[in-house]
């Protein structure tokens, strides 16, 4: 697999990167971290089981309930089936735990569900 790029992840999170760093910045406040720069990042690819995808969707849905649960209409949007199937998640890691998802919440809740191996792509901050 070749490494990801900045190029790759917003292509996948269809963002500026000002959006993104806002997004970072919101996560950072949230776990009371400092903020850091995306551009200081390390862009990984990073292959998860489903409990590990569940976890980082866990951590995530502390600062963001969104991450889990958005009901519309009487139902939870994030239950619906995945627009896309095939895209990596993508998530901020400022440390083991402290996580945030940045792209990919209908994919990560089908495949915490489901045993198997996924692709994510993380931001080291």
């Amino acid at each position: 697999m070749p490494r990801p790029t900045w190029d790759g992840v917003l292509y996948l999170l269809a963002e500026t990167l000002d959006r993104v760093q806002a997004s970072v910045n919101r996560y950072a406040a949230g776990y009371g971290v400092e903020t850091r720069n995306i551009f200081d990042a390390e862009i990984t690819y990073k292959v998860l089981t489903h409990e590990e995808v569940g976890k980082a969707m866990k951590l995530s849905a502390r600062i963001h309930p969104k991450v889990e649960r958005q009901i519309v209409n009487g139902r939870n949007i994030v239950r619906s089936e995945p627009r896309i199937e095939d895209l990596p998640l993508v998530f901020v890691r400022f440390d083991r735990k402290h996580w945030g998802m940045l792209d990919g919440r209908h994919r990560a809740d089908k495949w915490r569900h489901r045993p198997g191996l996924y692709g994510a792509v993380v931001l080291d901050v």
